[in-house]
């Protein structure tokens, strides 16, 4: 039997055996998460509902993201808002298929009702998983906000967990992004997983654009079977972003994207060596130095009245990064410039660029009438 199958199998006796809930209360509580203009339920007042309605259809949509997202296996899970421990279960059959002999799971939430849902469920989970063979979990209960940085105790990297946390937090998605990428530290990761059809993923998806965080979306159905016992599919997506192990890298990448939003050929001396080579056209000469970069940039970048860059997808190297752009350039008049092109940079030991190298293609378009 499938790993996944045991715990799913774990938290199906864990629900039948630790949580009452009248099918009038489930209901309730759908239509009281389903409303888009309702405030977040107390979860310690509907902490048994939730747990019978949704824990394995959650736990079912966190193992299809982490397995098709394949987050780098460690030692650390930090589940912010874990409700009844769906991710975090999830987690733990992902990380025993790993091999992984011994983990340590931060349970987050704001819930003490919650939290102790979530505590009972894993040290179920972990027993089973160590009957034959060795699989040590230490559950750690936190109550209230997540820390917003990362305790002196958290060593090496972390998998971040955040399952439907976020559409109840649109507001602070950035925020949200920041402090979980600092809580998975290098080499860790964030994985998010929403409905599909929430509307937080507009907002991901921005976030995902302006960030320098190598990512993965994917999305889904997921089959599950309800409290009520049907067997159906739930529309699914998420995200899983990984802060790269190659710092400076990343921080020239970032470096360079916000000279580029901000028009600013000053701030070029951060980005660039003195003898940088800037390959802007490939059946070209290179611009020889940061003094004629700056130049190009005042005859043709500062002169746009905005500059919307988005990445649409990254990778790094110790000593480089390729990157897939879009870039939307406003010079003032009737349409705008649509952009799309690759970027391969090279970067010295000081995490300065020395080379450039980009091909693009572009379009003009209608503007929007919005703007």
């Amino acid at each position: 039997m499938r790993t996944t199958d045991v715990v799913a199998e774990v938290a199906a006796a864990w629900v039948n055996e630790s949580v009452e809930a009248l099918p009038d209360e489930r209901s309730h509580l759908r239509r009281l998460l389903r409303a888009s203009d309702a405030a977040p339920p107390d979860y310690d007042h509907v902490h048994a509902p939730f747990a019978a309605e949704f824990l394995l259809v959650n736990f079912h949509k966190c193992v299809r993201a982490l397995t098709e997202a394949r987050p780098e296996p460690a030692t650390t899970v930090i589940d912010l808002g874990c409700g009844s421990g769906a991710a975090s279960a999830a987690a733990l059959a992902y990380l025993a298929d790993a091999g992984l002999e011994e983990v340590r799971v931060h349970l987050l939430d704001r819930s003490e009702r919650q939290l102790q849902h979530a505590v009972s469920l894993l040290r179920e989970v972990a027993a089973t998983l160590s009957k034959d063979r060795r699989f040590d979990v230490e559950v750690v209960a936190v109550g209230g906000d997540w820390p917003t940085e990362r305790p002196a105790g958290w060593a090496g990297p972390a998998m971040v967990l955040a399952s439907h946390v976020l559409t109840e937090n649109r507001a602070h998605a950035w925020d949200f992004l920041n402090r979980a990428v600092a809580l998975a530290g290098p080499r860790g990761s964030v994985t998010v997983v929403e409905r599909a059809d929430d509307t937080v993923w507009t907002a991901l998806e921005q976030l995902a654009g302006e960030s320098v965080l190598v990512r993965r979306f994917g999305q889904g159905d997921v089959r599950a079977v309800t409290a009520d016992g049907e067997d159906r599919t739930w529309a699914t997506r998420w995200l899983t972003f990984e802060p790269s192990p190659h710092a400076g890298c990343e921080q020239a990448v970032r470096n360079y994207l916000t000279a580029w939003r901000k028009r600013d050929p000053d701030l070029l001396e951060t980005v660039f060596t003195g003898n940088a080579l800037y390959w802007d056209k490939p059946f070209q000469p290179p611009i020889d130095g940061l003094t004629g970069i700056q130049e190009y940039w005042r005859s043709e970048v500062s002169s746009q009245r905005t500059v919307s860059v988005r990445v649409d997808s990254i990778a790094y190297r110790p000593d480089g990064a390729h990157l897939e752009w879009t870039a939307f350039l406003d010079e003032g008049g009737a349409d705008v410039k649509r952009v799309y092109g690759f970027m391969v940079i090279e970067v010295d030991a000081t995490g300065m660029v020395w080379e450039l190298r980009e091909c693009y293609r572009s379009q003009r378009e209608a503007r929007d009438a919005a703007v």
